[in-house]
């Protein structure tokens, strides 16, 4: 894969404009004055995660004896749930236990930035192209940075379109994501039908 193919599925993975209505619902209850500060924190969090699998990841999962398609299927699960709580809004958010309790790691880090989907394919460039580890460093970096840009004006952005407008988008990220969640499961059901034929 070039560079910049690698730049640009990285990017539409993290799916930073499909994001927005859920950081933005995350950080709305956030304290005005801590929310550059966690928004900031998540985002580095997601970097240092995807970062981690992409240099060490096939050793990671061999270590823990878990295949891609296990990755495929949990992301599904935890896509599934994300996307039941945006179509169908509940009092209590589905990852805020408390009111005083700050987002840590889920859900924006992980799997918002550093979801199931996008480990899967960093683990699969790393394993199928290892001598281009430094371009697939340089592509997930550069990918992370436009996210973090648009991401940062996910605020203004809602102003424009107005809470209307965002509970529209959430509703529709959320049908996306379902769908998104439908085909990660298919495509683990693949992978493990597939490895069952493989064996002798």
């Amino acid at each position: 894969m070039e560079l910049s193919a690698a730049i640009l599925t990285i990017f539409l993975l993290i799916d930073p404009i499909g994001n927005i209505p859920i950081f933005l619902s995350v950080l709305g209850k956030v304290e005005q004055s801590q929310r550059r500060k966690v928004f900031v924190r998540e985002m580095v969090i997601g970097l240092v995660i995807l970062m981690l699998f992409l240099v060490a990841g096939r050793h990671i999962l061999d270590a823990l004896h878990l295949s891609v398609a296990a990755i495929q299927l949990s992301g599904a699960v935890v896509l599934f749930l994300i996307a039941l709580s945006l179509v169908f809004p509940r009092e209590k958010p589905l990852f805020q236990s408390s009111k005083d309790e700050l987002p840590l790691i889920v859900p924006l880090a992980m799997p918002m930035i550093a979801g199931p989907s996008t480990i899967a394919v960093l683990v699969l460039l790393a394993s199928s192209e290892p001598e281009s580890l430094g371009w697939w460093v340089v592509a997930l970096t550069i990918a992370w940075l436009a996210s973090f840009a648009i991401l940062a004006c996910a605020q203004p952005i809602a102003n424009v379109i107005g809470k209307r407008g965002i509970a529209a988008l959430e509703r529709l990220v959320g049908m996306l994501l379902i769908m998104l969640s439908a085909q990660m499961f298919i495509d683990s059901l693949t992978a493990v039908k597939d490895t069952w034929m493989a064996l002798p």
